[in-house]
């Protein structure tokens, strides 16, 4: 006799496989049979999660179309199964296994445009957070600056691709209109996400801008973070660490910071007047309310209805070796 663990295996491969027989002599008959009512649940089960991940992919859903889409669903989910009766985070290797599968031909931003909107699904659905102690960071003692480990939003997602990803994502949840065709020789993204009120907001970033918030997502030191900026700017000059910090404070984007160990890394002469800058916030935000009109909060608007859906699909990816584009264009931040 099958022990439970083995039985409830046998369950999952018959519901995955729709392949009833495996169990079918487990389960009591009656007026149903034990394959007729395993098939219900097969099918239940897999339409379930081929929803959810169109529900997660509505722009690659209609860049292929249903059909494709439901072929790669399926050989998907019988390679990567739900481990959860919560469904919502079934497609996190959905984008891997798309840039895998088409690797090797003309499709490989079909992966990137994956990937850009399963961040843009875990912005929405990210934990908030209190906004940044100024006055914390006013106390923080010179011979820590270079140890500061600043934290970014619990909803900050960078995104970076060789092709315009976001272009050809607008373009396939912003209208239901046929969209005109984008280059994919262009040039790529390089992107910050953030949750905006019930939406997903975009910045445009610079390399060096880049390289600061990926460091500081990685867990770097302020003084790493720095060393990062410059080493991907250009010359190694140009990243204004004293502007570019006190606007991602402003903006909500970095939320928090610790204080990390010392592991004798250079000191870097800028991170002296950046977080003195930060810190000079909080003296002009003296507890009585916050200036510019009692809010420091950068708004980004995004150009475009985010979240929207299409209500049909098409094909959206043309042989030459383009895409569907739209005429909107992430905005860059405007800070109040």
């Amino acid at each position: 006799m099958r022990t439970l663990p083995e039985l409830q295996a046998d369950f999952l491969r018959a519901i995955l496989d729709a392949s009833p027989t495996r169990v079918s002599d487990a389960i009591v008959g009656g007026a149903v049979s034990a394959e007729h009512r395993l098939a219900i649940y097969a099918k239940n089960a897999e339409a379930n999660f081929l929803a959810s991940l169109r529900a997660s992919f509505p722009a690659v859903c209609r860049l292929v179309g249903d059909e494709y889409f439901t072929q790669c669903a399926r050989e998907f989910r019988r390679a990567h199964p739900s481990r959860s009766g919560d469904l919502d985070p079934a497609g996190a290797a959905f984008p891997d296994y798309l840039a895998a599968r088409h690797a090797q031909d003309r499709f490989g931003y079909l992966g990137d445009v994956a990937r850009l909107e399963w961040l843009y699904h875990e912005c929405l659905s990210a934990a908030e957070h209190t906004a940044f102690d100024l006055v914390r960071l006013a106390a923080v003692p010179a011979d820590d600056y270079d140890h500061v480990l600043f934290q970014l939003h619990p909803s900050a997602r960078l995104f970076t691709s060789p092709f315009p990803a976001v272009a050809i994502w607008e373009a396939n949840v912003a209208s239901d209109n046929e969209p005109e065709l984008i280059d994919l020789d262009r040039g790529g993204d390089r992107v910050l996400l953030i949750r905006r009120g019930n939406g997903v907001a975009f910045r445009s970033l610079a390399a060096g801008e880049y390289a600061f918030l990926a460091s500081l997502e990685h867990g770097s030191p302020f003084a790493a973070a720095l060393a990062a900026a410059a080493e991907a700017t250009e010359g190694g000059t140009g990243f204004d660490a004293a502007a570019v910090l006190p606007t991602f404070v402003r903006a909500g984007v970095i939320v928090d910071f610790t204080i990390g160990v010392s592991r004798n890394r250079p000191r870097i002469d800028e991170r002296e007047s950046a977080l003195l800058e930060v810190a000079q916030v909080a003296g002009r935000n003296d507890g009585a309310g916050r200036e510019r009109g009692g809010s420091d909060q950068c708004v980004i608007p995004f150009d475009g209805p985010a979240g929207s859906t299409p209500t049909h699909h098409h094909l959206g990816v043309a042989a030459g070796g383009s895409a569907a584009n739209s005429q909107h264009a992430p905005s860059e931040f405007l800070c109040k």
